[in-house]
Formats: structure tokens, sequence, C-alpha cells
């Protein structure tokens, strides 16, 4: 099997409907693996926000009604974003976009250490095979590490499923990966060790124009911890509205709002990480209040200033191009004008670089 090209990564946000997918009945497998528990069926435009798309054309794959269909002609990787993981169970309904037909499709993982020396690989797929009107069907371990290294494992000849989903799950534990059809956990279907240390996960299509819908993803990394949640709040509770700008207030004031929102409900770990990051972000956006005087006191100290040799051009400039934009400001400009140029100002004259210094 050959790798179309460079693999390219795309930003994508796309607006995707709300309708509701029916998910195929599961059984539970506490003996596997336990941990919490995140769902993506792209019904919610988020679920794709936390994906990045590599793929070997410039075409994106397509949601609708909570499915991903992938491009025909395109090597595609949805790879979930800032997520390393490496004990998990991972599952999904996959098909053909035809009935009974090309399906080469399946989950992306990875281990940070390679669990064979021969192998040295890092990159492994485990996905369905299936060709346009065949009566069987293969389930595949795939290696490759920016270049196909080739297939290593595989249960082939499976008659073909009457529905038009199977379910594969794959479990990712000590080293070892299993793959398993339609919750069969007690029949695994493949074993073997692709190394340990957390990895990427995600999933993978191959010039197939093939559809997967409801991945679950199951881990102890995704058990439900609010703490650095709650800590946060606590201190943004403690901010005095007073001391910081209307705007930047008010933006600030939202986010605390929906991180709120979260703590008292949360959903999953995915959520509760993405809301702290977005709330400190909205703190650290806070403009702290000045007044017009307050800025001209600066502007004297920073003309005080005027030993230019003494630093580094970069810094010099920056200093000046501050200086001088603070120094257009007029008594009736806006507190947000005038707070934002004192912030610049003093940063750049507390970053002043010294020669030799």
């Amino acid at each position: 099997m050959k790798l179309l090209g460079l693999l390219i990564p795309l930003s994508f946000c796309l607006s995707l409907p709300a309708a509701p997918v029916a998910r195929i009945g599961k059984k539970n497998a506490p003996s596997i693996i336990s941990g919490g528990t995140v769902s993506f069926d792209f019904a919610n435009p988020e679920d794709v926000s936390r994906f990045d798309l590599y793929t070997s054309y410039e075409s994106n794959p397509s949601f609708v009604d909570g499915v991903m269909y992938s491009y025909l002609y395109a090597e595609q990787k949805i790879i979930l974003r800032d997520v390393l993981l490496s004990e998990y169970l991972i599952e999904a309904d996959f098909g053909p976009s035809v009935y009974k037909g090309h399906i080469d499709m399946g989950f992306y993982i990875k281990a940070a250490n390679p669990g064979n020396s021969i192998d040295q690989i890092q990159s492994w797929e485990v996905n369905i095979k299936h060709d346009d009107n065949t009566a069987n069907w293969d389930l595949r371990l795939y290696q490759f590490d920016n270049a196909w290294i080739g297939q290593f494992a595989e249960e082939s000849n499976m008659p073909f499923w009457n529905d038009e989903w199977i379910h594969l799950s794959v479990l990712v534990k000590n080293g070892n990966v299993s793959a398993y059809i339609n919750n069969n956990y007690d029949n695994p279907m493949l074993n073997y060790n692709i190394g340990t240390g957390a990895g990427l996960v995600g999933i993978r299509s191959f010039n197939s124009p093939a559809k997967v819908r409801n991945i679950q993803i199951t881990s102890p990394s995704f058990e439900i911890n609010t703490s650095k949640l709650s800590s946060l709040i606590n201190e943004c509770d403690s901010l005095n509205e007073n001391d910081y700008t209307p705007v930047s207030w008010g933006k600030f004031e939202s986010v605390l709002t929906k991180a709120k929102g979260v703590l008292s409900s949360p959903i999953n770990q995915l959520v509760i990480n993405d809301v702290v990051k977005e709330l400190q972000s909205a703190k650290d956006g806070l403009l702290l209040k000045k007044t017009y005087q307050q800025l001209q006191e600066l502007i004297s100290e920073c003309e005080q200033i005027t030993d230019s040799g003494s630093y580094t051009q970069n810094s010099w400039g920056s200093f000046i191009f501050c200086l001088n934009r603070a120094k257009q400001l007029t008594e009736s400009a806006s507190i947000e004008d005038i707070s934002f140029n004192y912030m610049m100002l003093e940063y750049r004259k507390n970053e002043l670089v010294r020669y030799g210094g």
C-alpha cells in the first residue's frame, strides 16, 4: 500500500446539523478498561474542533447527520488534538458509503516507545478493509511512519456483515493492542504489542469513500477531575471588577460564567480542559484600568531613558514604537486605549535588553 503524498495539516470548521444519531447497542465492558468516556457524534461543531485534519488532498471530510464521510481519493486522518493516551478503549461504527462498497478505514493509534526493536514503528492503524461487492472482509493491523511499512497482522476472509455498519473496538493497554468486532470482548480478533507511552489517537481512511459515526474513547485519563477548574474559578472570583477596563472585564466575565456552568455540570474531561484553557486566557487578557494622568507619568518616566546605544536594536525599537504611540493619545481617548497603551509601554520598558546584560 502506498501513501499519497505528504500529509498536510489543515484547519477546518464546518456548520453541522444538530440531528441526533442513533447508537447501536453496546455491551458494558468494565473488565476491559475503566475510566471516563468522551463521545464524538459531530452533531456539535465543538466535536469537529477537537480534531486536527491531515489529508493528501485539499479536501475535507464531510459531516452530515452526525456521520463523517471520507473523501474518495484522499488519504485522510483526523487526530484528537492536544490529547496523548497510553491506556484506552476507542470504538466507533464504520461502513462503506455504498452498500457492500469499498472501505479501508479504521483507528489511528500511536505509542511513544516502539514495542518491537525490529519494527521501530510508532504509528499504527487497525482498519476494516473490504473491496467492492466482495463476499468477505479483513481486519488489518498496519504499521507506518510517514510512509507505509506494511501490513503486520490480520483476520481475513470474514463474511461481510449484513448490517450497514460494523462496530470496531480497539483496546490499548500495557503496550498491547486488541481489536474486537460488534462488542464481542470475549473474542479478540487480533493482538499485538505496539509499544508503551502516551500517543496520538484518531481515525484514518485510505482512498476510501467510507463513513464513521459514534466515536467513543474510554480512558483513565478522562476521569472527571475538576480541581484545576475549581481552583482557577476561585482565583477569578477574587478579582475586583473596578480594577479592569469594562471591555476586558466583560469578555472575562462571560467566560467565567461559562466555566462555572461546566463546573456545576461537568460533561467530560475534554470539556473541562477546554474551559480551563479558555478561562486562563480570559484572565490573562484582563486589562488593568489606567487613567490618562497615569499614562503621562509613565511617558515622562520613559523619556528619561536616553541611552539607546546601551540596548539591543530590537528591544529599543519596540520600546520607542510604543512610546511614540502612547504620546499620540489625547485626554479624550477611551479608557481601553489608554490602558492598553499603558500596558504595552510598561511591558516594553521592562523588556529592554542591555548589551552584554
